[in-house]
């Protein structure tokens, strides 16, 4: 008997902007934050300039910070959010031997 699909959409996968390391990741259940679930991976290495106050001082500094900072989870509606993200990938690994449980 033929393999079943159970589901299938037009749209883009859940998982479409969460680089390969970071799914190779969770599919080897290493330790992830899930603000980086959510984050732009186009940004991935880019850096931004910014001005700062000096501690020391009244002197600027100048900082270069990444562009693309994990989101910080500051409620439940966002932790959904990463967790669907992290479901879906988790389950893209074995679909089969997750629905047979």
């Amino acid at each position: 008997m033929p393999q079943q699909v159970p589901f299938t959409s037009i749209n883009l996968p859940v998982d479409a902007r969460v680089s390969m390391k970071l799914k190779t990741r969770i599919w080897q259940q290493e330790y992830i934050d899930f603000g980086s679930l959510l984050v732009n991976p186009m940004l991935d290495g880019k850096l931004k300039l910014t001005i700062q106050n000096s501690n020391e001082g009244f002197s600027p500094a100048l900082a270069l910070e990444p562009l693309n900072k994990p989101k910080k989870i500051s409620s439940i509606d966002i932790w959904l959010q990463a967790f669907y993200v992290f479901v879906g990938i988790y389950a893209s690994a074995t679909p089969m031997k997750l629905q047979n449980s």
